[in-house]
């Protein structure tokens, strides 16, 4: 059917997701997002059990909450994030992969 008038046409780039987050998880707008085993959104910190996401678009408090009983929006892309007091250094070396130097640097891959 042709169109009569203007309309907002929702998209998906395959850069944004929303997720579950975690049981009692917080986490704040601009910070890393990782999904835990269970696929629930937690904040982003060095762990082997975790997978990063993207970034937080929005604050979200699952304080008290259980897991899913809050959803966030996350970004993938390329993102300078502070670590250890000094900025990092986001290089794109291969599609869909943030390289972060960290403070003694060895660099984290973000998937």
């Amino acid at each position: 059917m042709a169109l009569t008038k203007d309309r907002n046409t929702p998209r998906r780039d395959g850069m944004q997701f929303n997720d579950p987050v975690a049981a009692n998880a917080k986490i704040f707008a601009g910070s890393l997002v990782c999904l835990d085993a269970s696929g629930n959104a937690v904040p982003g910190a060095l762990s082997t059990t975790i997978a990063a996401r993207g970034i937080a678009q929005e604050q979200v408090d699952n304080t008290g909450g259980a897991a899913g009983a809050k959803r966030i929006e996350t970004r993938r892309g390329v993102f300078q994030l502070a670590n250890s007091g000094r900025p990092d250094h986001p290089r794109r070396h291969r599609q869909g992969v943030l390289h972060r130097r960290r403070s003694d640097g060895r660099q984290d891959l973000c998937h």
